[in-house]
């Protein structure tokens, strides 16, 4: 509501009484969104960074996913709000606009889905699931790679390495960022294909 088409009509008697300044909130909230859904840019050891990567994965798609109070147009409309009213500085702003950005490519239907899992070469599957990787990691253990998140849950009831069955910690787990950015580019190569033909 704080950006969406009825915002200007978003009132409260005695505003200041409950604090209640809607441009304050709309800052803090997309700040928020920011702090979560964007990665801190700081130094951290390999497994910090496996963790870092999934919780803001899952975030951003539990956004894309809240078909209640996502889309992009509400967020064209909050970075405007707050471009016009000097709320944010450019840089905060640019970082929302990259989040929406991670969010518009994580609302994907399932149609899609299936048409980038048929059309995906093999090395960008995962091995036992047979779906399309987004963060890819690989095991040292046997040389293989998988999606992170399902070898955490693998890992969670049988820290074993499902090829070989060499014992096998998440930390153990190898990033790997030019698999993953190569996967990325593919995706949105192949959802503008996939767009084109509906």
């Amino acid at each position: 509501q704080l950006a969406g088409p009825k915002c200007s009509s978003l009132k409260v008697q005695d505003m200041q009484k409950y604090s209640f300044n809607p441009r304050v909130l709309l800052s803090e909230l997309t700040s928020v969104y920011v702090h979560l859904g964007l990665p801190t840019g700081k130094q951290q050891p390999a497994a910090a960074l496996i963790e870092e990567t999934e919780a803001i994965d899952r975030f951003v798609m539990a956004v894309a996913e809240d078909d209640r109070s996502y889309s992009q147009a509400l967020f064209d409309k909050a970075l405007y709000i707050l471009e016009q009213r000097s709320l944010k500085n450019a840089q905060s702003l640019t970082r929302l606009r990259e989040f929406a950005l991670k969010c518009q490519g994580a609302k994907v239907d399932s149609r899609a889905m299936l048409f980038l899992e048929n059309e995906a070469p093999d090395h960008y599957l995962d091995p036992l699931l047979a779906s399309l990787m987004t963060n890819p990691v690989r095991l040292p253990t046997s040389d293989n790679v998988m999606e992170l998140s399902a070898i955490k849950g693998q890992l969670l009831s049988d820290p074993r390495d499902p090829f070989n069955r060499a014992p096998l910690s998440v930390d153990m787990l190898e990033p790997l960022p030019e698999l993953k950015r190569e996967i990325a580019e593919w995706r949105e190569r192949k959802l503008a294909e996939y767009q084109a033909q509906q």
